[in-house]
Parts: structure tokens; sequence; C-alpha cells
């Protein structure tokens, strides 16, 4: 099971700190934002890279990746790679997949640059009904000739219905430039949502009548929020040093 990329398609995400083994994690699509914003039901490909710095040869590899929940095993497909392995994936329902190379040979950088990487890829779909603001987050571990495992990057996805994409992503513009901005998703709702905050604030929700029901400091980024509170129409106000935000909220 091997072959070549022909054009990269990978948006590289880091890579992990200098170690005998240097590696990298990315995912495709790597979606919206620095959050990675996708929709539920999305078929996210990731790419583990490797290279040998060590002064040696590698004779063994392995890899080890715990995939989080939101992710549904049964559509899982092997891509490409660039060396011949055994896939194994665990039978005790903990979703660790595990990509063995054995008798790999991976030559060290220095002296063959050509031979001293590689790298894996595979396929998966996010579940269908994931509650917005979902996070779906990746990292690998790499073990070489019994030595302790190093870890890769870790790669970002978040789940968004389709119509908050262009108004999540004016939220993320808000966020670099550090204006106050807040949205609730989804809404309506039956009181459990998630609110995205570009910069930290105190949130405040009132009913129709202007009284306060209930409020809550937040920091910046997707907030989980749960409300027991009579169907109806509220109103979320968000307020910080750098200004003021209204958000409309009706609970079913």
């Amino acid at each position: 099971m091997s072959g070549t990329i022909a054009a990269p398609v990978f948006q590289t995400l880091g890579i992990a700190s200098v170690a005998p083994v240097l590696q990298s994690k990315t995912v495709s699509p790597k979606g919206w934002g620095p959050e990675g914003m996708i929709l539920a039901g999305t078929v996210l490909e990731y790419k583990i890279a490797f290279t040998n710095w060590t002064n040696d040869t590698i004779f063994n590899l392995r890899i080890e990746d715990t995939l989080t929940s939101g992710l549904d095993m049964s559509t899982l497909e092997l891509g490409e790679s660039s060396h011949s392995y055994q896939p194994l994936v665990a039978s005790d329902g903990s979703s660790v997949l595990s990509f063995r190379f054995a008798s790999i040979r991976l030559l060290d950088s220095t002296n063959n640059k050509a031979r001293s990487s590689g790298f894996i890829t595979f396929r998966i779909r996010t579940e269908h009904n994931l509650p917005y603001g979902t996070q779906i987050k990746n990292t690998a571990h790499i073990y070489f000739d019994g030595r302790p495992g190093s870890r890769t990057t870790t790669t970002l996805n978040t789940v968004v219905p389709q119509d908050s994409i262009p108004q999540t992503t004016a939220i993320l513009s808000s966020k670099a430039s550090g204006a106050l901005r807040i949205k609730a998703l989804p809404n309506p709702s039956q009181g459990k949502f998630s609110l995205m905050v570009s910069s930290p604030c105190l949130v405040q929700v009132f009913a129709s009548n202007g009284t306060l029901v209930a409020k809550r400091e937040c920091e910046a980024g997707w907030v989980p929020m749960h409300l027991t509170l009579p169907a109806g129409l509220y109103f979320l106000e968000a307020t910080s040093h750098s200004g003021k935000w209204m958000e409309r909220l009706a609970i079913q």
C-alpha cells in the first residue's frame, strides 16, 4: 500500500519540536478561519509525515493515532503512503489506529535526504448530527526501534451550520481586530447552544421585558451555554472594555 501525492493539498499546521524523528500532521479541508470551521458530515483527510533526523537508519516505525469522538469509524478509508505498512484498528472500541512499518529502513536525513522521509494518509467522515461548536482535534504519536514516542502537531476543525459561515467569518475578523462580537448557534434553540465570542466579555441574558435572567463571564472562542428558561424571545448583551454587542436569542 504505497503511492505519491502529485501536488500538495494539505495545510501544514506546524511541526513538533525538534526530535530524533521530525513529524507533522495536517488535515484537508483545513476549514474556515483558525478554528477550522466545517459542516457536520464533512470527510476529513489526514496526513502524517515523518523524517529521520538521527544519525543512523530506522528499521521499525509505528504510528498510533487515537481518534476523537465525533468521527464515524465505519467510514474510515486508508489512503496513500510512502512505504508498505500493516494497519491495525483497536477492537476494544477505543478508536485507536495503529500503522506498523516493519523493516522500513528509513535512512538518516544527513546522508540520504530523499530516503529519510515518509508519510501516510487516511480519510474519515465526521458524524452528521454533531452539535454546533463541536471541536474535532487529532494528534498522533510516532515510535521507532523501541524508543519512547514523540507527538505530532494537533489539527483542529469546528462544526458550524451552513448559514453561519459568513457570520462566523466576520466574527473571526472582529476577533483579530479586538472588536467585540458574539453569535449564538443554533438559534432558535431549546436553551442549549454554543456562543461564539470574539473577545473576553460579560454576557448577560435579558427577557423581552428587560429583566436580567442570567449572566456569565466568557473567554474568546466557543462557549457552551445551557439556559433553563421558558420558551420565548431573549436578548444577549455582551460587554467589555472594547464595547457592547446585542444578539437576539429565541428559545423554543
